[in-house]
């Protein structure tokens, strides 16, 4: 994932690296060029517009997914296709740029409030070419990631760069799975071995509390004593002078 917003709302709303790759996998399984798709995955209703795979027939930037997180309220405009592709379109084109977060930032707010002009034209063989207008429908395909396996889909990737570069980042997300489970053990254990030291000290604030009190009660004690001896040595005097 290059870039989202709200920062970090993935892992509030826990989806997972592997769940944009299915949603990636769903788009490349349904055709390599651009498409796009609205799906209920996980029990959050998702938009999502993949820019196509080969150079010759793309939007924006190649093989990338822009996807859009919905709640259940949500009602989505008519065109909102078309501002995804105007989206993708303006925004992915520029992903190596300095510019790409800020206007990735400026087109979300637009998305969000429906002021993006849809954009109904494709990259097809260094020509831009348009295409027919699709009204957004109500419906929202079912997806799992159980029902999902990718082995079975590869017969519909014709490029064979495709099948391996899926296997590597599959393979990749595997081992930074397991990086994450180690770092997390290990603050774990990191924590677990710290709070023996933290009662510690909790303990030794408790008996500095403890002296403490204990002091203010004994100079407390002194300075009553110490006028009764005067008030004592007061009165001798009075009777010797007397």
């Amino acid at each position: 994932m290059d870039f989202e917003l709200p920062t970090g709302i993935s892992k509030r709303i826990k989806i997972e690296t592997t769940d944009f790759m299915t949603i990636y996998g769903i788009h490349r399984m349904r055709r390599t060029d651009p498409n796009y798709l609205q799906m209920t995955y996980k029990k959050m209703k998702i938009a999502s517009f993949y820019t196509g795979y080969s150079n010759s027939h793309y939007v924006g930037g190649l093989d990338s997914v822009l996807t859009v997180i919905l709640s259940e309220d949500d009602v989505l405009p008519l065109e909102f296709e078309g501002m995804m592709r105007a989206f993708a379109n303006d925004v992915l084109s520029i992903k190596d740029s300095k510019l790409f977060n800020l206007k990735f930032m400026d087109y979300y707010k637009k998305l969000r409030i429906g002021e993006i002009e849809p954009y109904w034209f494709e990259q097809k063989k260094g020509k831009e070419v348009q295409i027919n207008e699709t009204a957004v429908s109500d419906e929202f395909i079912e997806v799992s990631m159980d029902d999902i396996n990718f082995e079975d889909y590869f017969e519909y990737f014709k490029e064979d760069v495709m099948k391996a570069r899926i296997k590597k980042m599959r393979s990749t997300i595997k081992k930074q799975e397991e990086i994450i489970d180690k770092l997390q053990s290990t603050i774990n254990e990191d924590l677990s071995s710290k709070s023996g030291e933290i009662k510690k000290i909790h303990s030794l604030l408790d008996e500095i509390d403890a002296l403490s009190e204990k002091y203010n009660r004994v100079l407390n004690e002194n300075a009553k004593l110490k006028e009764t001896i005067e008030n004592l040595e007061e009165k001798i005097k009075n009777l010797k002078d007397n």
